[in-house]
């Protein structure tokens, strides 16, 4: 009876919380300063790590504010009152435990599924796979921070942190000349510091992302073999296969085609580099749409008639209830793809919906503000630089990097896929992270690369 009064009330943060979210904070913080003197001390970058990581934990504080006291609900309550009710119940139904923590739902026992249905209002939480995923991970935190959500907010807000600094130094020794920009795009864009915080399933998607990246960077590009990268690919793969399929999908061809152009860039030999450069080239595509293909056949969720069907149907849902409710849905203004003409139209409104949009107009919700003025910084930097730069020099540039082409292609693949997909920008603001620091990464990098400063003399000018 209990945990339903507490889905009555909809608190995640209590007494408690006050105590021991500083208790995790500190040791959280004691571990950074320790670890980052250990690993970083002799070099520059090290200044970015602890304010990397307090911006992340502001973002986790905030949040978690922001999800008890304006929704009042939402996916990390869920998550929570899942947790809630295991912890509670731990000693009434042992068994139970055991079964949510590693068991599919279809194998519990019958009183974990009394315990699960008791739960009334998160019951799917537990038979989706997806989010029990979230549950477990969330679960057994819970016994590091005494079943405090902020302690254990902290502790997924330190992971997704962790990625982005592996994804900060794959893309800082790549272009050590930029590193401020690429701390930027990786450590400090708003958005991702803040939703990408607290028990939510973009907390573990943008961490495993970023060390996905990096342990592939390592064992491939670099050529260090080691076992700790081959786990953390194959960890990393699988959660967010698991968790977000949609990720996976966007980010493994554009990630095996940089491997393949990066081996090309290494040949010396002009002749051999000519030669080559095509059989490569040939190579990439046969393999990016090998794993493309996947969105055909490999699940019937992310079929391509199924997104259709979907993505038709909750637009017309949304732009209802926007309509009844002044909300914050979208549209695309295009029910179904019947011609070539068709996808890349939607293509371009997806796309831009994702990286530029809401416009001011379009805010309804003072929630959204902040994703407004993001998005119009995004959309005025970017103008900016295709004039800059020109159109000619930013391909020239994509053709001549590989970093950069890596960057655009999942950029572009994954903004296409929630843009096209979610039709509500409240949705949107916390789906679309993944690609913003590659996104930011392209457009940063690009300009660095192309644009000389102005007044600066050469070395060798006294």
């Amino acid at each position: 009876m209990g945990l339903v009064l507490y889905v009555g009330s909809w608190n995640i943060l209590f007494l408690k919380d006050l105590i021991i979210g500083p208790i995790v904070l500190l040791i959280i913080f004691l571990w950074a300063y320790g670890f980052r003197n250990k690993n970083y001390k002799k070099f520059t970058y090290a200044k970015y790590f602890i304010p990397a990581l307090t911006v992340r934990i502001v973002g986790a504080i905030l949040t978690a504010l922001m999800y008890q006291y304006y929704y009042h609900s939402g996916d990390t309550m869920a998550y929570w009152y899942c947790v809630k009710g295991a912890w509670e119940h731990q000693f009434l139904y042992p068994n139970a435990l055991i079964n949510i923590l590693f068991k599919p739902y279809s194998s519990y026992s019958e009183e974990t599924y009394y315990l699960t249905g008791y739960i009334i209002e998160y019951n799917a939480f537990f038979r989706d796979p997806s989010t029990l995923i979230v549950i477990r991970i969330a679960l057994f935190l819970s016994y590091l921070c005494y079943n405090s959500y902020i302690g254990v907010s902290f502790l997924f807000s330190v992971f997704a942190f962790l990625g982005c600094w592996r994804l900060f130094l794959v893309f800082r020794e790549l272009n050590p000349k930029y590193e401020k920009e690429v701390a930027i795009s990786t450590l400090f864009v708003p958005s991702v510091f803040f939703w990408g915080t607290g028990v939510m399933k973009d907390s573990i998607c943008i961490g495993a992302l970023g060390f996905l990246t990096h342990a592939v960077y390592m064992l491939f590009i670099k050529r260090k073999f080691s076992l700790s990268a081959i786990f953390m690919i194959i960890f990393s793969t699988y959660t967010l296969a698991s968790i977000k399929t949609y990720i996976i999908l966007s980010f493994l061809p554009p990630l095996s085609l940089w491997v393949i152009l990066k081996y090309w860039s290494l040949i010396k030999n002009i002749k051999l580099k000519i030669i080559a450069g095509p059989i490569f080239l040939f190579f990439g595509i046969i393999m990016s749409f090998f794993m493309l293909i996947k969105l055909n056949s490999g699940t019937q969720k992310y079929t391509i008639d199924s997104l259709m069907s979907k993505s038709k149907s909750t637009q017309e849902w949304l732009t209802l209830v926007s309509e009844a409710q002044d909300g914050s849905g979208y549209d695309l203004g295009v029910s179904e793809i019947g011609s070539t003409g068709d996808f890349i139209t939607v293509f371009g409104k997806a796309v831009n919906v994702t990286l530029f949009r809401p416009y001011f107009w379009e805010v309804r919700k003072p929630i959204l503000v902040p994703a407004a003025f993001e998005s119009l910084f995004c959309l005025l930097l970017s103008v900016y630089i295709i004039f800059k730069v020109g159109i000619s020099k930013i391909i020239k540039s994509i053709i001549k990097n590989p970093d950069l082409l890596f960057c655009l292609l999942f950029s572009i693949l994954f903004a296409f896929s929630v843009g096209f997909s979610t039709y509500n920008f409240g949705t949107l603001v916390r789906y679309k992270i993944p690609c913003l620091p590659f996104y930011f990464l392209f457009i940063l990098i690009l300009y660095k690369e192309n644009v000389k400063p102005k007044n600066v003399k050469p070395k060798n000018v006294k």
